[in-house]
């Protein structure tokens, strides 16, 4: 009944230890030094060059994280989680895309936070399951 809850966990140590991979350079300074939880986004390390243009090693990682925590969620059955998640990779894939190409960046602040917010609401979802599953096996 943990399988979710120990893909999350594992979800997040990957990230860290990706994050440990990553080469440098963020949108701030691109002359930076590793990884910066405040100046790096999420998908700078799964980017397959890091800011400051060397080859990301931090990708493969960053990469069987995310995989394998929506693999978690299809073999476990949770196939509404699975697909809020993904609708969640695809509004991250979009804010990346128009960081990138500039189209629509004015709004892009929004789409922003817009994109937190349901990512974290996606998060307190996975945990509302497995705090009731956790209520069923007490009983």
């Amino acid at each position: 009944m943990l399988v979710p809850l120990i893909g999350i966990i594992v979800f997040v140590i990957l990230y860290v230890v990706a994050a440990m991979f990553y080469p440098g350079g963020s949108s701030a300074d691109i002359t930076a030094v590793g990884f910066n939880w405040k100046q790096n986004y999420w998908c700078d390390l799964t980017g397959s060059l890091a800011k400051n243009g060397a080859v990301n090693s931090a990708r493969p990682i960053a990469l069987i994280a995310l995989i394998g925590l929506y693999s978690g969620l299809y073999k476990n059955k949770l196939t509404k989680l699975l697909y809020y998640g993904m609708f969640c990779l695809g509004l991250i894939l979009l804010n990346y895309f128009i960081y990138q190409t500039k189209i629509l960046l004015p709004i892009l602040p929004i789409i922003q936070k817009t994109t937190f917010g349901l990512f974290l609401l996606w998060i307190g979802m996975i945990d509302i399951y497995l705090y009731r599953i956790s209520k069923l096996d007490i009983r």
